[in-house]
C-alpha cells in the first residue's frame, strides 16, 4: 500500500471494504482478484469508476479487434450470420478479461489519483475532500449516451440518418 489507508478508503466510497480486501490482496502478492461488476459491464464499469483513459485504450484495442475479425471473416469468406460463434466468443473473451483485470486498473487509478493529490501539498482537510471527490462514480458518462443513442435512433426514425 503506497498510501495511508484513509486516502484509499475516502477514494473508494461506500466500497471501501471490497477494496481494501483487494488491495491486501495484491500487496500480498496476488495477481488478480476477479471482478464480477467489470466482467458484466466492461467498459460501462470502467466509465462508472472514471478509467476513461483505459476505456479509451479498450475501445480502440476492441475496435482494431473487429477490423481483424471482419478482415478474416470476409477472406475466408464466413457469413457473419451463420457463425455467431465469433461474436459469443470475442465477447467472453473481453468480459474475461475485464473481470480479471478490472480490480488491478481500479488500484492503480487510485495509487496514480491518491498521489497526484497528495502532491499539491493542500492541507489535509482538502486534500481528503479532494480524494473523495475524484475517487467517486459518475453516472454522466451512460447518460451522455443514452442521450446520444436516443437522438440517433430519433433521427433514424424521422429518416434524417440511415
Amino acid at each position: 500500500m503506497k498510501y495511508p489507508e484513509k486516502y484509499y478508503r475516502f477514494f473508494f466510497g461506500r466500497n471501501a471494504d471490497y477494496y481494501m480486501n483487494v488491495l491486501y490482496q495484491f500487496d500480498s502478492g496476488r495477481k488478480t482478484v476477479f471482478n464480477i461488476a467489470a466482467f458484466f459491464f466492461g467498459l460501462m464499469w470502467l466509465l462508472y469508476r472514471q478509467m476513461y483513459f483505459i476505456v479509451l485504450i479498450a475501445w480502440g484495442i476492441m475496435l482494431f479487434e473487429n477490423q481483424i475479425e471482419t478482415l478474416l471473416v470476409d477472406t475466408y469468406g464466413f457469413n457473419w450470420n451463420e457463425n455467431n460463434g465469433w461474436l459469443l466468443v470475442s465477447t467472453l473473451i473481453w468480459a474475461t478479461l475485464f473481470g480479471f483485470l478490472g480490480n488491478r486498473f481500479y488500484i492503480n487509478h487510485a495509487d496514480k489519483t491518491i498521489g497526484k493529490i497528495i502532491e499539491m501539498n493542500m492541507d489535509e482537510q482538502r486534500t481528503e475532500d479532494m480524494i473523495v471527490k475524484k475517487g467517486s462514480i459518475t453516472l454522466i458518462p451512460h447518460l451522455l449516451i443514452i442521450l446520444i443513442l436516443s437522438i440517433v435512433v430519433a433521427l433514424g426514425k424521422k429518416g434524417l440518418i440511415s
